[in-house]
């Protein structure tokens, strides 16, 4: 009796240390939220991004974007997220501009940078 409270109890300290690091995984929280609008100076229709998959940017010249947010962005050039990315943004709440970009990820690091690349 005393071997299988013993063992009960292990499992359940692993089960609570396993849900405190699920719970502690950035995307477990919603640290991050792109907002693309289609309209100048950051206004008219918008979408708003908070997951880590590649989305495509239907360019027609230009979106202006404000993002929320302790981890980078990564815009690029290309429609499905390949290539040397050309700008990330990290934290920039003002309205900015995405003129040729045509697709943008959100990534999660643990350590804050900011990359200005060359455009290809």
């Amino acid at each position: 009796m005393a071997a299988a409270v013993a063992t009960s109890s292990k499992v359940v300290c692993v089960g609570v240390l396993l849900l405190l690091v699920v719970a502690s995984l950035p995307f477990a929280h919603g640290v991050s939220t792109l907002t693309i609008y289609e309209g100048n100076k950051c206004t008219g229709k918008s979408t708003k991004i908070n997951d880590l998959s590649c989305h495509r940017l239907e360019w027609n010249g230009g979106y202006d974007f404000k993002y929320q947010a302790k981890y980078p962005a990564i815009f690029f050039r290309s429609p499905k997220c390949g290539g040397i990315p050309s700008k990330i943004k990290r934290s920039d709440t003002t309205c900015g501009n995405l003129l040729g970009h045509l697709s943008v990820r959100i990534i999660y690091s643990p350590i804050p940078f900011d990359i200005t690349a060359e455009d290809e």
